[in-house]
């Protein structure tokens, strides 16, 4: 996510941000709103103020009836982002009047086209003690309430707990994170069925259908390969995608070891990990080097499957190309209740040596993982 709104004081998301290295925009007063700054990754609206100018906080019931006058600019980007952005409401009460103000206008503005918004409600239990009259009373407003918020397009999602929040955020990330579509191999070694120039068609073609169907591509630049997957990418951005390459394709050549200064292994993990962090499925396809002129597996391929398999990346190797891809089908076709997206299209993934076949298949596990 890139636009955060808060009620709170306090710093809880910012130090979020900044554990996973990300660079965060602070709004906490009206003239901050102008001011934006260079290269962030989020905006963070604190709409009643920060701890850090408590002078300047809205917490008594005059700040709240003067808010219009004093911060009339956060009602109008709030209503901006409300008509624009699809909002996730987490520990929220819906009882703040400068909200339930601005969703009121948007209701009278937009009438029936009023955008989706989501919220959390934990469903109301009968406590321990607690007459039956109390707890129906509880449980019919807690029903009412959630009619009353589908009026302004707010859709509540009921959890026994809401302890659940985590996994169903992690699930809405991982969601989101399959239109982005990590492609790993690399090839020193060319042999039939695989010639030079089939390898690198493969990888061209499937790069350039994968941006037709508007995914991301993310390459490490793999030896052999990444300057098919790059050119394949870049055709089809160029020509049909308003040449907007950073939307459809990420290029992340690996670092190099200069005069020894960078600890080449190390480094090449964390760059690895983080790259594959940005993806939701892994595509794995041949998978070979050369080493002091003799054929091997290709380490760099497997190291990156074991990265995608422990971040639940999901897993399409190509094991009809052989080499460390060969390896990767072996290991999850002896799991494959692990991976039931996978269990129709096995045969041609293992066997399958027709480049049309493989990406028309590889598409159709890929359509079939999406959830939005």
């Amino acid at each position: 996510m890139s636009t955060y709104w808060t009620t709170n004081y306090d710093n809880l998301i910012e130090k979020g941000l900044e554990l996973n290295d990300r660079k965060a925009d602070i709004k906490m007063t009206q003239q901050s709103l102008a001011d934006n700054i260079y290269d962030r990754d989020a905006v963070v609206y604190k709409m009643h103020g920060d701890s850090k100018l408590p002078a300047q906080a809205v917490l008594t019931k005059d700040d709240y009836e003067i808010y219009e006058n004093e911060r009339p600019l956060f009602r109008t980007v709030l209503q901006g982002d409300l008509v624009s952005k699809t909002f996730v409401f987490i520990g929220f009460s819906f009882e703040d009047p400068n909200l339930n103000y601005v969703l009121g206008q948007i209701r009278v503005l937009l009438k029936e086209s009023t955008r989706d918004h989501y919220c959390f409600f934990e469903k109301v239990k009968q406590e321990k003690g607690e007459i039956q009259e109390d707890f129906l009373y509880r449980k019919a407003k807690q029903k009412l309430r959630i009619e009353d918020l589908q009026r302004y397009g707010i859709q509540a999602i009921t959890l026994d707990s809401y302890s659940e929040i985590t996994n169903l955020l992690s699930e809405i990330e991982n969601g989101y994170l399959r239109k982005n579509i990590f492609i790993s191999g690399s090839a020193s070694i060319f042999a039939k069925p695989w010639t030079k120039e089939k390898c690198e068609s493969l990888a061209y073609l499937l790069s350039k259908e994968l941006v037709c169907k508007n995914y991301k591509v993310i390459s490490g630049f793999g030896l052999g390969i990444g300057s098919s997957v790059v050119n394949g990418a870049l055709e089809e951005i160029m020509s049909s995608k308003f040449k907007h390459i950073d939307e459809h394709l990420s290029l992340r050549p690996f670092p190099q070891t200069i005069n020894g200064l960078i600890p080449k292994e190390d480094k090449w993990k964390e760059y690895r990990t983080d790259m594959i962090s940005q993806s939701g499925i892994a595509i794995f396809m041949f998978g070979n080097k050369l080493k002091d002129e003799n054929p091997e597996i290709a380490m760099g391929v497997l190291n990156e499957y074991k990265i995608a398999k422990k971040n639940n990346v999901a897993l399409i190797p190509i094991g009809s190309t052989g080499w460390a891809a060969r390896e990767i089908f072996n290991e999850v076709s002896q799991n494959i209740s692990d991976y039931p997206y996978l269990e129709e299209h096995i045969d041609i993934l293992s066997k399958s040596n027709d480049q049309k076949q493989l990406i028309n298949t590889i598409l159709k596990i890929i359509d079939s993982l999406q959830v939005f």
